[in-house]
């Protein structure tokens, strides 16, 4: 799946769920939510920093493309837009958080 960073700077749930299906381009998850909201659920292979931690990063380079998330979709944009800063072009902010991947893709990950 190819999305292009110079027009969105958002994916939706469902995009994400395709994206995550391709094994050959699947992108990287980052969860800039706090230690607290990442105990009570997370998307498989995700990894965390939470939004504090990542907006100290200025060398953060992934050597693909970059998907963030948070709960509803604010924070991950705000990480998103400094990822791109320091030079991660393909990074994309989970648009509606983990909330909308629960309604729209599997609702098995518990709301809250």
């Amino acid at each position: 799946m190819i999305i292009d960073p110079q027009t969105t700077e958002e994916v939706t749930a469902n995009e994400l769920a395709a994206w995550l299906a391709d094994a050959t381009s699947a992108p990287l998850l980052i969860d800039c939510r706090e230690n607290d909201e990442w105990d009570y659920n997370q998307l498989p292979t995700a990894t965390h920093i939470p939004l504090g931690l990542l907006l100290q990063r200025t060398d953060f380079h992934a050597s693909r493309s970059v998907v963030v998330y948070c709960h509803h979709g604010i924070r991950s944009l705000h990480a998103t837009r400094h990822l791109r800063r320091c030079g991660t072009v393909a990074c994309f902010s989970l648009a509606g958080g983990i909330h909308a991947w629960s309604q729209e893709v599997d609702p098995q990950v518990p709301i809250y």
